[in-house]
């Protein structure tokens, strides 16, 4: 990320929407096949398998949790904007320390 923001001259705000976007491709190819694997009552189960229709049915019948969620979201999103600002101002050695 500092080589990114210093060297390259890329934006912190920039950054992070890149980082969200690999995130969301992430996302895309990966929730298919947390999707498929099988359910079971294995503890480790959990580390593994996913139900996202049963998270999107829950989301939309639930104003709390996506209020949740959406702070949830925007919380990541500062956190991730500051600690990018920090870097490119101090530097990657500083953001370490803080955090």
């Amino acid at each position: 990320e500092e080589h990114l923001m210093v060297e390259r001259g890329l934006s912190p705000v920039v950054l992070v929407g890149w980082e969200g976007l690999w995130g969301i491709l992430y996302f895309c190819v990966l929730a298919p096949v947390l999707s498929l694997t099988p359910d079971s009552n294995v503890a480790a189960a959990a580390l593994w398998h996913e139900d996202f229709a049963e998270t999107f049915d829950q989301l939309a019948h639930s104003g709390d949790l996506v209020a949740l969620t959406l702070a949830s979201a925007l919380a990541l999103l500062l956190y991730n904007l500051v600690g990018n600002m920090v870097t490119k101002q101090l530097s990657a050695v500083m953001r370490s320390i803080l955090e």
